[in-house]
């Protein structure tokens, strides 16, 4: 219950600051925006920007009190930094991170001074050991994957139950950490957003890369019956293949045009945004057709029409669909690029060119 004031609050300030009207208006606004936040967004959609103090927590019971951490400088800059091991609050663990992955998310959040404010240390996505719990169901010692509110890229960081799950054995920590946003997204993507169904057609733009690469397998391990066509540059069309796509289309030499007919497919993925000419993408839907984003702007209105559904979607920040994962009989197939915590500015300025081949994860460098 606190929380659903603090997203209020968290709104409410900015028009309490900026609004035209007078400034006592603004009280009104709080508890009216508390309540919105929670209509409008998923349960957890702010609840990772902004924490209650707990007014019992467990003081940290490791070797060391500081750490190095990858922290937002208050601009898109980052820097390497110290901080203070955090303390455990009910319902939460501790956990030693061994590996961390990064995703777009992560640097954009640093570009709006508030986030930084709210959320210091970058990176959600981590595979590791729980070294210490308070009324969390996983005791010390036990493998866990998820996604850390507070930050993933530093040494001990603390996670909340509901937000990770046991980490699959034959996993190893590198492999977890790299699936986590990219498998979740994907899944509520493909299956819950868009319900692809056996013999239906589905378009992935951006195959190649994290959540493209996942979403080809998702789609061909939970819809087997499906027809999968994705974009891709040049070099990566035979790792499309590998992947298990039906049909690939090379972006450099070809047009999605020349390859798909137009009202022929029932679902876009799309994973790049921008990059695509949206009016084209919708010609290639059929009638009651579904475009499911994860990367455009607000859709122009002259292009919203009631003949395709078109769904702006974020993933939802709990634990829910990992278990999903165990059930592919293989390993999902997840190229990788590993990095010490100290080359932190060589893997975000590869990140943000968005030309991302699989994973950026942090397996190195935790102290």
């Amino acid at each position: 219950m606190p929380n659903l004031y603090v997203d209020g609050f968290v709104v409410g300030v900015f028009l309490f600051i900026f609004s035209k009207y007078p400034r006592n208006c603004g009280i009104l606004l709080y508890p009216c925006l508390a309540l919105l936040t929670r209509v409008a967004f998923p349960p957890h959609a702010f609840q990772f920007l902004v924490e209650i103090p707990d007014f019992n927590p467990q003081e940290p019971n490791v070797p060391q009190k500081t750490q190095n951490a990858v922290v937002y400088d208050y601009s898109e800059e980052m820097k390497l930094s110290e901080v203070q091991v955090p303390s455990v609050k009910k319902g939460q663990c501790l956990v030693e991170v061994k590996a961390a992955a990064i995703n777009p998310i992560d640097w954009k959040l640093g570009m709006p001074p508030l986030l930084t404010y709210m959320k210091p240390v970058v990176g959600f996505d981590f595979s590791g050991v729980v070294v210490q719990s308070n009324e969390c169901k996983y005791s010390p010692g036990t493998e866990v994957y998820g996604l850390m509110e507070q930050g993933s890229l530093q040494k001990y960081a603390r996670a909340k139950e509901i937000q990770i799950v046991e980490k699959p054995s034959r996993f190893t920590h590198e492999q977890a950490a790299a699936l986590v946003m990219t498998f979740k997204t994907s899944y509520q993507g493909i299956i819950e957003h868009a319900a692809l169904k056996p013999r239906q057609k589905l378009l992935i733009l951006g195959g190649s890369g994290g959540c493209g690469s996942i979403g080809i397998q998702i789609a061909k391990r939970f819809v087997p019956a499906s027809t999968v066509y994705s974009t891709s540059s040049t070099k990566n069309i035979p790792f499309l293949k590998e992947l298990g796509a039906d049909v690939t289309i090379d972006y450099k030499t070809q047009s999605v045009t020349d390859v798909i007919a137009p009202k022929s497919l029932d679902v876009i993925y799309d994973t790049v945004g921008k990059r695509v000419e949206l009016s084209t993408m919708l010609s290639l839907l059929k009638d009651g057709g579904v475009f499911v984003t994860i990367a455009q702007k607000p859709i122009p209105e002259k292009l919203t029409n009631s003949r395709v559904k078109i769904d702006i979607f974020t993933m939802h920040f709990d634990a829910t669909n990992l278990q999903m994962l165990e059930m592919f009989d293989e390993i999902p197939t997840v190229p990788m690029e590993l990095f010490n915590l100290n080359e932190y500015e060589q893997a975000f300025t590869q990140l943000k060119s968005k030309r991302t081949r699989g994973k950026l994860v942090f397996n190195d460098g935790f102290v």
